[in-house]
């Protein structure tokens, strides 16, 4: 693996994304959701037309977003997730995801067990990006890795326009898959799905606050 400097994004103990939670409230509170509610519709649009089959830009490396382990084991969305890579033409792909909670081991590394475990193929090249503990986090890592070759994102629908929108901030050429065959209008995705909108929607806020205060500190850590 190429030789990266990790990025760590603490929102807990971040002041400026402490500060741009607070703007983003604001930003809902005054717009009476309207900005909200129009990121949730292209969520959900973004959710339904993703394809599990999507063409790959040329030598594109395929990248995995880790997922919060239960008991030191994949949980079923991450999976998913694995699940399709098995079935993707990938030469060489990247699990990301370091230690949460109370985990013995990363992310990435119980996803790569989990893939051995399945049948991985052993000239397929697969590698670890073990430092990051959210997307953000993820996407700036991993982009050192890819060296700006295109990848292809691989993840649950209800999270693939908030990937799709970070790695666009990054400059991360890129195209999707998603890991489930289609989007089930379930009550827990429907909840999943209202947390990332606000996430989308506390990143807006964040980067246009950025942009009008002229802060290159804040711009820097989502650029």
């Amino acid at each position: 693996m190429p030789a990266y400097t990790p990025h760590q994004l603490n929102p807990k103990k971040d002041h400026d994304a402490l500060l741009v939670f607070l703007i983003s409230l604001m930003i809902m509170i005054f717009t009476m959701g309207s900005l909200y509610f129009l990121l949730l519709v292209l969520l959900f649009r973004k959710a339904h037309i993703s394809s599990t089959q999507q063409d790959a830009f040329a030598k594109s490396t395929y990248i995995i977003f880790g997922k919060k382990l239960i008991n030191n084991l994949p949980d079923q969305d991450y999976r998913y997730r694995l699940m399709r890579l098995l079935q993707c033409p990938f030469d060489t792909a990247i699990i990301m995801g370091g230690k949460t909670g109370s985990s013995l081991k990363s992310e990435a590394e119980a996803g790569l067990n989990f893939l051995q475990e399945k049948g991985l193929v052993k000239n397929k090249i697969v590698l670890l990006e073990q430092s990051s503990e959210n997307t953000l986090e993820n996407l700036k890592n991993t982009r050192q890795i890819l060296n700006h070759k295109p990848a292809v994102i691989i993840s649950n629908r209800y999270h693939l326009a908030r990937c799709s929108i970070l790695a666009e901030s990054l400059k991360i050429t890129h195209s999707l898959c998603a890991a489930e065959d289609e989007f089930s209008c379930s009550l827990r995705n429907l909840g999943l799905c209202l947390k990332e909108a606000f996430y989308i929607h506390w990143f807006y806020s964040g980067k246009y606050w950025a942009k009008l205060t002229r802060n290159q500190r804040m711009l820097d850590k989502i650029s």
